[in-house]
């Protein structure tokens, strides 16, 4: 996958590519004695026992639990560990961190590309967020760039604070059970990330900033929205499943040029509506967004809901259109599509809905001014087994080789798109379990001939998550 591709990458840049200084700290030691007297790209080992007390990085540093993470344990008043201006590509790996009174990690921004790698940790129980990024309390525009992967956060008021930070990626990272939000202010890259039933009752799984992409994500059992699109010009949300969340699967809230993509996701059992979108009408326009491939199942309101959605006139000039296409809108509650009575929905005819299968829906398929599109089905999908989650379709499937017959949209194979999951060229399967087993799709090697010492590379992709 292209995004991992990116991440691992990134890692290679964080770790240590030379022969540096180790030194070791056991329980009873100070951990801050030892950073204060290491050299710049030094590594600190730690070992197993419960350490006090915020750790505060001033340089290139990497600290390494050496043992269980579970065993090792940072425990601050304030924030757990602070990254200042200086310290960029730092490391933190294999550590339990918790805070009574601020952030459990807190990176400070000082505009360097050179990233921060946390890895592996468990971040829980902070009075505050989780993990912040960026210079918050300055109000400054300059971000570090920061990957996250393989990391637990929990029991904190926010899993994770992004702060807008476009250079965060965040990846195979578990947000379960945060007080308040999952993911707040989301504007990196997401790929592969469990969000998992976080809020009271008035929060969400993750909040969406401009240019933040959410990939091959769960989420699932958020007290509110699952996925929750603030005023963002450009959003990706691609081959995620969104499900049993008490508010809706994605809402979208905004005004502006916007070029979203929603495409490929599994969104079912929501306590709101699949999707809806709503947007400020004090705002220029909606253009390019487009939903695609989607399976909306089981949500309690409609599968799409639209309100307050301007295309043509309008207050400063509205322009622009929707596309939805090749999805499976099946079985939801109130509705297949639907706006709100009522509502300043500028040009129903502008959502252009082609190449869908809307089917008993029951209240009804196509609402308040919807219509079937060009190529829309109304037939029973066939799914594998949607009660027991299995959203591929069976060999007799209505839905395989009837979405869009443009060349823009066929499957990985280059037959005709399939509505639903596995259609298109963003497959489902690339990120969760393939119906078809796991398969590569290309190999390419760089230096096929090499002497001894040098180096062969492989640049692979196929579907297996």
């Amino acid at each position: 996958m292209k995004s991992m591709v990116t991440i691992f990458f990134l890692i290679s840049l964080v770790m240590p590519l030379s022969a540096q200084t180790v030194h070791e700290v056991f329980d009873g030691e100070s951990i801050q004695e030892s950073i204060n007297a290491a050299a710049a790209g030094d590594t600190i080992r730690v070992g197993e026992g419960v350490y006090t007390g915020t750790l505060t990085l001033t340089k290139k540093l990497h600290l390494v639990g050496a043992g269980d993470r579970d065993s090792i344990r940072i425990m601050a008043s304030g924030t757990g560990v602070y990254f200042s201006s200086g310290s960029n590509g730092s490391s933190l790996r294999g550590f339990t961190i918790t805070s009574s009174g601020d952030q459990g990690v807190y990176i400070h921004h000082n505009g360097s590309a050179n990233p921060y790698l946390i890895m592996n940790n468990v971040i829980k129980d902070c009075k505050e967020d989780g993990f912040l990024s960026g210079n918050y309390f300055d109000n400054v525009s300059l971000f570090p760039t920061v990957v996250l992967i393989n990391n637990v956060f929990t029991g904190n008021r926010v899993g994770l604070d992004a702060n807008g930070n476009p250079g965060l990626t965040s990846a195979q990272n578990v947000f379960v059970g945060n007080d308040s939000i999952g993911v707040d202010r989301f504007k990196g890259l997401s790929s592969a990330d469990s969000i998992l039933n976080n809020g009271n009752g008035d929060g969400f799984g993750i909040r969406i900033l401009e240019g933040g992409t959410v990939i091959g994500a769960v989420i699932s059992g958020n007290q509110g929205n699952g996925v929750y699109i603030n005023d963002p010009n450009v959003a990706t949300i691609r081959a995620n499943q969104i499900s049993g969340n008490s508010g809706h699967g994605i809402f979208t809230n905004g005004g502006g040029d916007y070029a979203w993509k929603i495409s490929n996701n599994l969104i079912t059992n929501n306590g709101g509506n699949g999707l809806f979108l709503t947007y400020d009408q004090d705002f220029n326009r909606i253009c390019l967004t487009e939903i695609s491939n989607n399976v909306f199942y089981g949500n309690t309101g409609a599968g799409l809901l639209f309100d307050e959605v301007y295309f043509g006139g309008g207050t400063v000039g509205h322009s622009g259109d929707i596309l939805v296409n090749n999805n499976i809108i099946a079985n939801n509650t109130a509705g297949g599509i639907d706006r709100v009575v009522n509502s300043d929905v500028w040009a129903v005819n502008d959502v252009n809905l082609l190449y869908n299968n809307v089917y008993n829906n029951a209240g009804g398929n196509y609402l308040n001014g919807f219509s079937a599109g060009y190529g829309s089905l109304a037939a029973d999908p066939q799914f594998t087994n949607a009660a027991g989650g299995d959203f591929s379709l069976n060999s007799g499937s209505p839905c395989i080789n009837a979405g869009q017959p443009s060349t823009s949209f066929l499957d990985l194979d280059l037959t005709r798109n399939d509505l639903g999951l596995y259609g298109g060229s963003w497959s489902f399967a690339q990120y969760f379990n393939n119906p078809d087993g796991a398969r590569v799709l290309r190999l390419k090697l760089s230096n096929r001939f090499v002497r001894q010492g040098e180096t062969i590379t492989i640049d692979a992709e196929g579907l297996a998550r």
